[in-house]
C-alpha cells in the first residue's frame, strides 16, 4: 500500500505506556505506520517509505550500508508491555524491514503481537497528531509528548523517577538526576511548548533530600481548543460519513468560537482559517475547503 496523508496517531495505553527506546527518526517511521491504520482494519499491512522522505527526515543521504544498519537497529529493539495480573508482553516493533534498491523504497511490517495494542482499539487508547510528533527533534521529546496527550484532558501527571527512565530506558549515563533533568526532562519540556498544541510545565518532589518524582501539569494552548481531539467524537470512532463529519466541525466552529479569546479581528481570522486548513487537509474534503475559501476572503 501507498503511504497517505493520514496524521493521527491511535494506540491502546498499554503500548503508550509500554517500556522501550527509539531513536528520533525511528520513532517517525513507528509513528507513521501507526497513523496508516484505519478504524476498520482488522490486519495489518505493508507499509511502504520512499527513501528521499527518510532522508529528509534525518538530513543526510542513506546507502545500502546505512539503511541495513536502520534495519538491524530497529529490528534488534524490542518493547516491554505489562498486563497486570495476566503477565507481560516482550516483543519487537517490525517483523521485517525490506529495501527495494530499484524503487527507493522500503517496506515495513508490524509484529503480530502488537495487533491487540494498535487494531480495533476500543475506549482505552490515546490519540496524537504526528505533525506534532515530527517537529520534535529529541527522541525523549516524542515519546514524553505522546505519554501526555494520555493526561492533558485531566491536566496534571506524576511518576516516579526511576520508574520514568525505566519507562524510557534511558542508558546509565542519564541515570544521575542532574543529567536526566538537562537531557530528558528540560529538553521535552522546551520542546513541547516550543512546537506542539500543549504547554506543559512540572514541579519536583522531594522525598528527604533526594529527588523521588515529577508532577507535570499539562494545558492546551490558547488557540488549539479546536482540533481533531474535539471534534465530534460520536461521529469519528464510528467511521461516520464525511459529510456529517463535516457538518458537525463547522458546527463545532460557530459553538467554540467564543473559546478563542484575547485575540484581535486579524488574529482570530488567522486562528481560524489554520483550523480550516487542519481539517480541510485531513479529512480531504470538499465542504471544508469551501468553506476554507469562504473564510480566507
Amino acid at each position: 500500500m501507498a503511504i497517505s496523508k493520514r496524521n493521527v496517531v491511535k494506540q491502546s495505553y498499554e503500548l503508550n505506556n509500554a517500556k522501550y527506546s527509539l531513536s528520533s527518526v525511528e520513532t517517525d517511521l513507528i509513528m507513521k505506520m501507526i497513523a496508516e491504520i484505519k478504524n476498520e482494519d482488522k490486519d495489518f499491512k505493508t507499509y511502504v517509505f520512499k527513501i528521499s522522505e527518510i532522508e529528509e527526515r534525518m538530513g543526510k543521504k542513506l546507502n545500502r550500508t546505512s539503511l541495513k544498519t536502520m534495519a538491524q537497529e530497529l529490528r534488534r529493539k524490542n518493547l516491554t508491555i505489562d498486563k497486570g495480573k495476566e503477565g507481560f508482553l516482550v516483543t519487537g516493533w517490525v517483523s521485517s524491514f525490506e529495501y527495494h534498491a530499484e524503487r527507493g523504497e522500503i517496506e515495513l511490517c508490524f509484529d503480530p503481537k502488537l495487533k491487540p495494542y494498535l487494531l480495533e482499539l476500543q475506549g482505552r487508547f490515546v490519540k496524537a497528531d504526528i505533525r506534532h510528533i515530527f517537529q520534535l527533534s529529541s527522541e525523549y521529546a516524542k515519546r514524553i509528548y505522546t505519554i501526555f496527550k494520555q493526561w492533558e484532558k485531566i491536566g496534571t501527571y506524576t511518576i516516579n523517577v526511576e520508574e520514568w527512565q525505566k519507562m524510557l530506558e534511558v542508558p546509565k549515563s542519564m541515570l544521575n538526576y542532574a543529567d536526566f533533568k538537562r537531557k530528558v526532562l528540560e529538553t521535552a519540556k522546551e520542546q513541547i511548548n516550543a512546537k506542539t498544541d500543549l504547554e506543559v510545565s512540572y514541579t519536583e518532589i522531594k522525598t528527604g533530600r533526594k529527588i523521588t518524582g515529577i508532577e507535570w501539569t499539562i494545558k492546551k494552548k490558547v488557540g488549539q481548543q479546536l482540533t481533531i481531539m474535539d471534534v465530534s467524537k460520536d461521529v469519528i470512532e464510528t467511521g461516520g460519513k464525511i459529510d456529517d463529519r463535516s457538518e458537525a466541525f463547522l458546527k463545532h466552529i460557530e459553538k467554540n468560537l467564543k473559546s478563542i479569546v484575547g485575540k484581535n479581528d486579524r488574529e482570530r481570522k488567522a486562528e481560524i482559517i489554520k483550523i480550516f486548513e487542519y481539517h480541510a487537509e485531513n479529512w480531504d474534503d470538499e465542504i471544508l475547503k469551501e468553506a476554507l475559501k469562504r473564510a480566507k476572503k
